[in-house]
Parts: C-alpha cells; structure tokens; sequence
C-alpha cells in the first residue's frame, strides 16, 4: 500500500479498509464485494437505490453472490426461478412496485399534463388525488392493462427533496392510459403486467452482471423466453471474466 501511496499526487492518502474475496465492478463507484466471512455489501446508486423495485433488489445480490462464488448454474437458475416467479404473479403487487420522489407539485402538473404524462402523477390521479406536493414520494406499478397504479404505504409521505437525490429522477412516457386502483387490498394485489417485470428483471437487473461474461455467453444464458437453444454452449465449458490479483513471487 505504501508502495501505490507513493503514487498518487500530493494531498492524496491512501488507507486500507479491508480485504475482500471477490469484486464484482459495474462502473466507477459502484460494485459488489463479498467478504472473506461471506458478507456481500453493495455501493453504487446503480447497483441499488431506493427506485429499486424489491424483486429485483433480491435477485441482484443473489446472483452477485453467485457470481462471486464463480457458480454460474447458480446465477441461471436464480434469473429463471425468477422469470417464472413472476409469470405466474407468486409476488404480490408490493414487490414489483417502485418508489419515486415527486419533482413537481399537483398544480405544475396539472398545467403541463396535456403535453406530457408521467407514471408516477397519474397513478395518484386515477386513485383520486388532485392535490400533493413537491417532494412527496410515491410507489406505484404497471398492471396487467398497462396502466400505473398507486400502492400507497406507510412510507408514502411529504419527505423534503434531498440534495444528494438526482434532479432528473422521473421516468416519462408520451403517452399512457390510465386506470383507477384495484380495490383489492395491497397484500392481495396481483393484477401486475408480468411480461413487463420479466423486461425488466433482464434490462434493469440481470444487465447488470453482463461485465462478469463473455458476450456470447450473456445473451445466451439471459433470455426473454428463458428457453434453451439447440445450439447452446453448455454451462460447464462457460468462465466467467475474473481479473486475479495475485502477489508475484519474490
């Protein structure tokens, strides 16, 4: 460590936290680590933040898991126990929704709704509220009709916009229809558009292990269809991308 701190340019210290077994590495400031104890910790904004939809989360470490333990059967039977999970709506209505922060108050968007929708204010109108503020978070998710439904919860509440949040937090949509909320209670609610949550378990979730595969092996093993190919490579004759750091020999 001294030997790299000598390095680095003035005014920069370098300071041991720990050693770890394996790292996966999704971008700058945002990996997994899985400690020698078998602690899996998770940093990043990209790896999980509180957008996440739950399903997914729990995907995620179980296969970061896996993938630092270098059982890649694991981390396939992991995404298609969960493609199937969801197919079937095992997951009440809770664990596919999503929770975001209301950049603008009711009458700002009131004012601009007929140019443009967004999910998250729509799903809060469909349930029959015209009125909230900016700041407010709200969860919500797809039904099996496309539109966004509001799930209201204990942790739906004014909470003031942090600085550290992003500015551009919203997701948009040009156009979207809309529905009133099922009255079913929010435990019994499995009215969600599987097909949709299976998009997003592939694009928002497993995309994220792509840098621990060779290309070939990635769209191979995380299909849409979660089906095999004639022509398919088996598991077995797969590795997946480790950089080892070893200490070279003296």
């Amino acid at each position: 460590m001294d030997e790299i701190g000598a390095t680095l340019p003035a005014g920069i210290r370098l300071e041991y936290e720990s050693r770890y077994t394996a790292m996966v590495s999704h971008a700058i400031k945002n990996y997994a680590l899985l400690s020698y104890s078998g602690e899996l910790l998770v940093r990043g904004a990209a790896m999980r933040s509180s957008r996440s939809e739950p399903f997914g989360v729990r995907f995620l470490l179980q296969a970061f898991r896996y993938a630092m333990q270098g059982d890649i059967a694991g981390i396939v039977q992991c995404y298609r126990e969960t493609q199937e999970t969801l197919r079937q709506r095992r997951l009440p209505a809770s664990d596919v929704a999503t929770r975001m922060r209301l950049s603008k108050d009711s009458k700002t968007y009131l004012a601009k709704r007929s140019k443009h929708t967004e999910a998250q204010y729509e799903a809060l109108l469909a349930a029959g509220r015209t009125q909230w503020r900016a700041g407010e978070r709200v969860r919500f998710y797809r039904s099996q009709q496309g539109v966004p439904v509001w799930l209201p919860d204990e942790a739906d509440d004014a909470s003031p916009i942090s600085d550290e949040e992003e500015a551009d937090e919203v997701e948009e949509s040009d156009e979207l229809p809309f529905s009133a909320a099922s009255t079913a209670p929010l435990t019994d609610r499995r009215d969600y558009d599987s097909e949709h949550y299976v998009r997003v378990l592939l694009h928002s979730y497993a995309e994220r292990l792509r840098v621990v595969f060779e290309a070939e092996d990635f769209s191979q093993l995380f299909r849409l269809d979660g089906q095999q190919g004639l022509f398919d490579r088996p598991i077995e004759q797969m590795q997946l991308r480790w950089i080892r750091c070893a200490r070279e020999p003296s």
